[in-house]
Order: C-alpha cells, then structure tokens, then sequence
C-alpha cells in the first residue's frame, strides 16, 4: 500500500538519518518507508543493510519476504520467509 500524499520528503529525510548515523537501525525504518512509496528494489536494500549491521533484526528478514510478496513474487517471498523462521524460530520471536 503506498503512502499518502508526497513521500519525497519523508525519504529525503529518512536518507539523511541513516547515513547519518551509520551502523545504527534507521535502515530498518528508511526500508519501510521506501516499501511504502513502491520503491521496492531499494526497500530491500535496506533492509539487507540492517541485517548487515545487526543480522539478529528479524523484522528486517521478514520485511525482505514481505516486499517480495508486495512485488508479486511468490516463490522469492516464501524462500525468505523460510530463511526467517529458521534464523528466528517462532520461540524467540515471541520473546
């Protein structure tokens, strides 16, 4: 579902605080916004950068799954749904 109204600024914005704060989780969040706006490809390079930093951040494995589905591609969502519930057993994300 893509955001409402104008996102530029918004991702203007997001870009600034991640690269500003490098090898913090604002990549995470700038992720989300970007899925928002329909920027899928970018989305996933986000969140790929947040596992990068913190490869425990399960929200960012599934946000990959989970923008695979929004782009339509099944097959490659469910692989990284799979990916996630092996590295994140339902156990520990219920924590």
């Amino acid at each position: 579902m893509p955001l409402c109204g104008d996102s530029t600024k918004a991702i203007l914005f997001m870009g600034k605080y991640a690269v500003s704060l490098p090898g913090t989780q604002p990549e995470d969040s700038f992720a989300e916004i970007l899925r928002l706006a329909g920027r899928f490809d970018e989305s996933i390079g986000h969140y790929r950068a947040a596992l990068g930093i913190d490869p425990k951040y399960y929200s960012s494995q599934f946000g990959i799954a989970d923008t695979y589905s929004l782009m339509g591609d099944q097959t490659r969502a469910r692989q990284e749904y799979k990916i996630g519930f092996e590295k994140f057993p339902l156990e520990e994300l219920q924590r």
